[in-house]
């Protein structure tokens, strides 16, 4: 949250000629997926959480604080759990470049600390939203133009284990499926590319979920 305070403060001249009224909330995607795939999670502990809000100057700041659970999840984390992290981090230094048709740099050690994020504005009924959101790639040659708020030159990068029992599928679709569909519909993001692995990490074939079509894929 402290990222989107920050922005904030760079950008107030703009922000107020460009809202006529304060923004009713503002917050970070995490947060917001999180509420949006509570409905979905029951039973699980990804239906716990807890959220911190304070309103100033007529909006609502609001972002989730680790629970409980979710510090015992850390502290207590295995190192397979560790290991499926560093291979997600691996996937994107294979998968990305710094350049257009450039190389991609599989050797550095700091790839998992760098992150470029957008700042997105959104309506959710009658209620105006501005939330921070990291973005993982942007597709070559697809860039829209500049100002025109557009999105879909983003893409999502994941990596997960391949399915080969009817449980496996049953439970990626219910929970991870659902949450990667929640975090791309927030940024506008038309599409997920996954990197199918095995237990030792290694990606054998990718897979590309449209992500206006997840919704009928987890029914």
């Amino acid at each position: 949250m402290h990222q989107t305070l920050h922005w904030i403060l760079e950008n107030e001249k703009s922000l107020n000629s460009h809202y006529r009224s304060p923004v009713d909330f503002i917050t970070v995607r995490g947060t917001l997926v999180l509420v949006m795939c509570t409905p979905y999670a029951k039973g699980s502990y990804h239906s716990q959480w807890e959220i911190c809000a304070t309103k100033f100057n007529g909006t609502i700041y609001f972002s989730a604080i680790d629970t409980d659970i979710d510090k015992a999840e850390q502290t207590n984390a295995s190192l397979k759990y560790l290991l499926c992290q560093s291979w997600g981090y691996k996937f994107e230094q294979y998968m990305t470049t710094d350049t257009i048709d450039g190389n991609p740099d599989i050797w550095s050690t700091t790839h998992q600390l760098e992150e470029y994020c957008v700042m997105l504005e959104n309506i959710l009924n009658s209620h105006s939203l501005l939330y921070k959101a990291e973005i993982d790639a942007v597709v070559p040659h697809r860039f829209p133009r500049p100002g025109s708020g557009d999105t879909t030159c983003y893409t999502e990068l994941k990596t997960s284990r391949s399915l080969t029992t009817i449980a496996q599928d049953y439970n990626f679709r219910r929970y991870k499926l659902v949450a990667w569909w929640a975090q791309s519909l927030l940024a506008g993001i038309p599409e997920i590319i996954c990197g199918m692995r095995n237990d030792n990490g290694i990606v054998h074939s990718l897979k590309i979920f449209r992500v206006n079509s997840i919704p009928n894929e987890v029914k």
